[in-house]
């Protein structure tokens, strides 16, 4: 499957669905459930197809447990 047709799937199925929601969003949701579920990021990055282990990086950063907590906190 093209990834136009995967675009224009998706697109006909949030308009069904009346969702705002993008590719890139639910690649970004699997790769930050991976992280969560501690999948090794060498996996990680080969399951997104990041050329580069730096790219995948980005989501363990943002998926600090520390970082995490103290955003929660501040947000309460």
């Amino acid at each position: 499957m093209s990834t136009t047709a995967i675009h224009k799937r998706l697109m006909r199925y949030r308009e069904a669905a009346g969702l705002t929601l993008t590719a890139h969003q639910l690649r970004h949701s699997f790769a930050n459930d991976l992280v969560t579920a501690e999948v090794p990021v060498t996996s990680i990055q080969k399951l997104l197809g990041h050329a580069w282990l730096m790219t995948t990086q980005t989501y363990v950063a943002a998926n600090d447990s520390q970082v995490r907590a103290d955003y929660e906190a501040a947000a309460r």
